[in-house]
This record gives C-alpha cells, sequence and structure tokens, in this order.
C-alpha cells in the first residue's frame, strides 16, 4: 500500500491539507461562559498581584544554617578573611551590625569607603551576591551566586559577635 502524502509533497499527512472545521460562531452560553472565565482570570491576576506586593515588603521565611555557612565559609571565605584579624579582606567578628569600611587600620578601597551602608542580612545578600554591583571598583574578587549558599554564611556571620571586654589583659 503507498504512503498518503500531503499537497505539499511530504511524506505523511502534516495537517495543512487536512480538512478545517469552520470556526465556532459564539453563542449566548459560549459568550456567558467566556465571560465568566475573564472575570475569573482577571481575579486570580488581582489576588497574585496583592499576594507579590504584600511579600516583596516581607523579609524571606527561610534563614540560613549557620553549621553549613561555617563549612561555606572555610572552603570559600578563609583565603582572604578570618574570624578576628584582617588579612586580604578585613576580619569578619561583628560584622552583622556594622557599618562598612569601619574596621580601624585596614586599607578599604575608596569604592567600599563610599559605600555607606551597615552589613545587616539585606546589604550582605546583595554584597555577597554581587560584590561589583555593589561597589564598583572594590577589591573583593569573590561573589557567592547561590542565594542558599549567601543565605548559611550570613547565618553564620551573625555567629561573630563582638566578643564582649573581659578586663583582662592576654600575657
Amino acid at each position: 500500500m503507498r504512503e498518503r502524502t500531503c499537497t505539499e509533497g511530504r511524506s505523511r499527512l502534516c495537517g495543512c491539507c487536512l480538512p478545517r472545521k469552520p470556526p465556532m460562531l459564539p453563542t449566548s452560553n459560549h459568550t456567558a461562559h467566556h465571560a465568566r472565565l475573564v472575570t475569573t482570570l482577571a481575579g486570580l491576576l488581582c489576588l497574585g498581584s496583592a499576594h507579590a506586593a504584600t511579600s516583596a515588603n516581607q523579609p524571606a521565611a527561610h534563614t540560613g544554617d549557620a553549621a553549613r555557612g561555617q563549612t561555606l565559609y572555610t572552603q570559600q571565605c578563609m583565603a582572604c578573611h578570618a574570624a578576628d584579624i584582617s588579612l586580604a579582606g578585613p576580619l569578619h567578628r561583628g560584622v552583622v551590625g556594622r557599618k562598612s569600611a569601619s574596621v580601624p587600620d585596614y586599607p578599604y578601597s575608596p569604592a567600599l569607603q563610599k559605600l555607606h551602608v551597615t552589613w545587616n542580612d539585606r546589604t550582605l545578600n546583595t554584597w555577597l551576591q554581587s560584590p561589583n554591583a555593589m561597589a564598583p571598583g572594590n577589591r573583593m574578587g569573590f561573589a557567592v551566586p547561590s542565594a542558599q549558599d549567601r543565605q548559611d554564611l550570613i547565618a553564620y556571620l551573625k555567629t561573630l559577635q563582638p566578643q564582649a571586654a573581659t578586663g583582662r589583659s592576654k600575657p
């Protein structure tokens, strides 16, 4: 048996030459159904945009995992940073809540000296995602593209609270 071809010469019936149904003319039931559908979709769009507007102003529900953040910090950050001493980057103890470019005797880039932010969840997240977008010309050549990794690192940085003065000097 010979295979059927379409009018365009294709090897199989492709649909280009199949008989077409006449367009459906709207009936009163069809028009009413269409109106209900449009109204429902419009309502859903309004609800979705209202939810997006209110949730955009709320902090993320997820908090980071400080233990995982410590592992990430050891793997990714300790080449340039430490908790208690400045290396190629400034020390990190007490970074959450601290003003940018405020570690004494650390030579900050002009970009960070002009930044004037306080490090918190939002500013640290923005910084870690793209330091050059936040402060063009800074010297930090590393970014953390994963939102989960950023949250975990920030959770760990929050554990590095400034040490309380004991009144005793170190020997």
